[in-house]
């Protein structure tokens, strides 16, 4: 990445929390190199700054345009601290924005984009976007962010998210601004999975954040029930988070050690896919998963919880995927032992899994960012100097 300073007239500026793990991170890492290759001209500001260590993404092409919560030192900050780091980082943006001239300001997730649209009041010839890439309606927050959302999202110029379930709950919020979706791009290797590992096991592959909403305990449990009812299953789970720990402990107390293999992050999983027999998506709440669009394009049959499914409505029950009461362990391990020994009905779901998922290719999708974004007809013009 460039880090050569703010260039004098951005196309895009992308306002981020962070360029860690998360989903929201890779839709960035997805669609700003596309942007770099039509070449636009596309900015990165981080709420918790740039440092190459923080970043599990790389995005060649884009620039750094600054960011970083000034003022936080080591240990556990203070509220007052923490308040200051936040009023020096909206400053931070402001400056940013005023400055970069951008034809598009994006802003991505819930605290982010309440920070970009108090860094933007007042500011003459900004059309601030922001976008929302979970389910708001299921996704806790504190009171008082939950206030600010509900005070704030009606000042932006767009609001944005990746289905319609979450358009609708926004509008309750912000009756009168104006609302689109956009949908998470997926990236389309070569190939498809193998439906069976090499051994001849079935493998439950799990890709995401570890983290108590997903569930995965119950995807051991389901493991579990079906070694014990002689299915050769095996799990692996890709990824890393604060629930890392519980899950090494529930594996362990499950008795299942030594056929589930957990990964970690890997920053390229297309490995993981090709071996995978289906997959495993058992949340409380989603937005649209990269990690399902990924699965399914590489013809891997979901087993996904009904509330997952809600949100991201890809997935219709014994044509593409298998839907579930993602909290009912017994009905889990029926759907997933279903597949273990149908391999026609888990290859025909796959194919169909793929067909659906595909229009969320990268180079279609991207066409729809930019219509809505004004990017494909000029629309979000060039605007003078932004001044206060």
């Amino acid at each position: 990445m460039n880090m050569d300073g703010l260039p004098d007239d951005l196309d895009v500026l992308v306002v981020l929390g962070h360029l860690g793990h998360g989903g929201s991170q890779r839709v960035v890492a997805t669609i700003v190199p596309v942007w770099v290759d039509m070449g636009l001209r596309v900015g990165i500001w981080l709420s918790r700054g740039a440092r190459p260590a923080d970043r599990a993404y790389r995005i060649p092409g884009a620039v750094w345009v600054g960011g970083g919560e000034k003022g936080l030192g080591p240990g556990d900050p203070g509220v007052i601290e923490r308040a200051r780091a936040a009023m020096g980082s909206v400053r931070d943006l402001r400056t940013t924005i005023k400055r970069s001239n951008a034809r598009v300001v994006i802003s991505l997730l819930c605290t982010t984009n309440i920070k970009a649209i108090i860094a933007s009041l007042g500011l003459k010839g900004i059309k601030l976007t922001i976008s929302e890439r979970n389910d708001p309606s299921r996704q806790y927050f504190p009171s008082h962010i939950r206030l600010a959302r509900r005070v704030l999202y009606r000042r932006a110029d767009l609001i944005t998210a990746n289905s319609e379930r979450a358009l609708d709950w926004l509008r309750r919020i912000a009756p009168k601004t104006e609302m689109r979706v956009l949908p998470n791009p997926v990236v389309v290797p070569g190939g498809v999975a193998e439906s069976d590992r090499g051994d001849g096991v079935f493998e439950i592959l799990y890709v995401g954040r570890i983290v108590r909403q997903k569930r995965i305990e119950n995807l051991v449990y389901a493991l579990q029930m079906l070694r014990e009812g002689g299915a050769n299953v095996c799990l692996r789970i890709v990824g890393d988070g604060p629930g890392e720990e519980r899950i090494r402990q529930v594996v362990d107390a499950c008795g299942v050690a030594p056929h589930v293999q957990l990964d970690g992050y890997r920053e390229n999983v297309e490995s993981a896919y090709r071996t995978a027999s289906c997959f495993g998506l058992l949340s409380e709440y989603e937005g649209l998963p990269n990690a399902l669009l990924e699965a399914m394009v590489m013809c891997i049959p979901p087993v996904i919880s009904t509330e997952a499914n809600e949100s991201a409505g890809l997935v219709e029950h014994e044509c593409n995927g298998m839907e579930v009461d993602g909290r009912n362990v017994t009905e889990v391990a029926r759907a997933i032992d279903r597949l273990v020994n149908d391999r026609v009905m888990r290859v025909n779901m796959g194919a169909e899994a793929s067909r659906v998922a595909m229009r969320f290719e990268v180079s279609h999708v991207v066409q729809v960012w930019n219509h809505v974004l004004g990017l494909d007809t000029g629309g979000y013009r060039r605007v003078e100097r932004a001044t206060e």
